[in-house]
């Protein structure tokens, strides 16, 4: 009698053949994902560069444009360009400062302040004039005509031995000479969004603009009141004391503070609006993590955005409601950058209402003397 035999498996080679086959073919197959991924990276950069370098230059040729070439000044030493627009009887002061890779757009206008994080990858930052055709008698002396913005920017690429970098340059031609007196015209382009939120560090610009003013407030009000504060103190205790000059310092200092808690409600605003302004890409689904795959991400930022609006406190200021707000995915640290200068935005202002209740004592404490003294000053 013949037994026949039937074989229910495989023998340990061939699985072990098996392996090996699929771990080459699965090992092609992501070298192949990777290469594509990093050529879809550099394009998107690529690309990102190109946007962001067409748009400082339009802005820079904006405010250039509407400014008198008389006004305009160079700082080698500190990095910046200054200029001026009017605006009636008033002037606007906007300057470039290149602090690479930043480079930074400040306007002060009728005593508020207003600062833009142009870019975070400017690699090289260049302004170069171009003389007058001709000098009459009634120019100035050694004012362009025309001026030529050079920009180079640069940008990493995750898995690229080096960055990408971008050249880009624009002619910008300045208004007469007598438009720095006559010129009733002023135009402020600082409110350009958007045009940042790219790939890798392009992002780190949205969350830069709050905290720059911030800063800047927080560094120009603190000796202001430092020394409001010395005045009061030597006019209360010294008996000769100038008493109006120490009441007029007082006075001017509670007027900064209102002007700074002003420029502090706008930042707050700016913060929430760039959360609002953030790109749906900047939402990664993650590998391991079946939920994202799923996930909607503009809904995601919606979200985010919603729940970030609705902190109006300190005590509200709480990142895990965004973390849960974004549901299956991970925040990148932009979210936490812009967090982060809200929150700041709050402290300030509640170290400028606790400033403002000292300063107005001290007024108070001034004025009281004066009476007490007759008046005197």
């Amino acid at each position: 009698m013949t037994r026949t035999m039937t074989r229910n498996g495989f023998t340990l080679t061939e699985i072990m053949v098996a392996v090996v086959v699929f771990a080459l073919a699965a090992g092609g197959m992501y070298a192949f994902l990777q290469h594509g991924n990093r050529q879809s990276m550099k394009a998107y950069t690529r690309q990102a560069l190109v946007t962001q370098a067409n748009t400082v230059l339009k802005a820079m040729q904006d405010d250039f444009r509407m400014a008198a070439s008389s006004s305009l000044k160079f700082n080698e030493q500190s990095g910046e360009v200054t200029l001026q627009q009017n605006h009636g009887d008033k002037v606007a002061n906007i300057t470039y400062k290149w602090e690479k890779p930043r480079l930074i757009r400040k306007v002060v206008f009728n005593g508020s302040t207003s600062l833009r994080t142009l870019s975070t990858v400017m690699n090289g930052f260049a302004i170069e004039t171009k003389p007058r055709p001709s000098i009459s008698e009634d120019d100035y002396d050694n004012t362009p005509e025309q001026v030529v913005i050079k920009l180079n920017l640069a940008a990493t690429v995750p898995g690229e031995p080096e960055p990408l970098v971008h050249d880009q340059h624009a002619i910008a031609t300045m208004r007469e000479v007598s438009s720095f007196k006559y010129d009733p015209h002023w135009r402020d382009v600082g409110n350009l969004k958007g045009a940042f939120s790219t790939y890798g560090n392009l992002l780190n610009s949205i969350a830069q603009d709050a905290k720059l003013l911030v800063e800047d407030i927080g560094k120009t009000l603190e000796q202001t009141i430092k020394d409001a504060e010395k005045a009061a103190q030597d006019a209360l205790n010294k008996p000769k004391a100038n008493l109006e000059e120490t009441k007029r310092q007082l006075r001017n200092a509670l007027s900064d503070i209102k002007n700074a808690d002003l420029d502090l409600a706008a930042a707050i605003k700016e913060c929430e609006q760039s959360m609002k302004d953030l790109p749906e890409e900047i939402f990664e689904r993650e590998f391991g993590r079946l939920g994202t795959w799923f996930a909607d991400k503009g809904e995601a930022r919606d979200r985010v955005a919603a729940e970030f609006q609705k902190m109006k406190t300190l005590e509200q200021m709480d990142y895990s409601k965004l973390e849960r707000a974004a549901g299956s995915f991970r925040l990148k640290d932009t979210f936490k950058s812009i967090f982060d200068n809200k929150k700041e935005s709050l402290q300030q202002q509640v170290n400028l209402a606790s400033n403002k209740k000292k300063l107005e004592d001290l007024l108070s404490q001034v004025e009281a003397r004066g009476l007490e003294s007759g008046g005197g000053g």
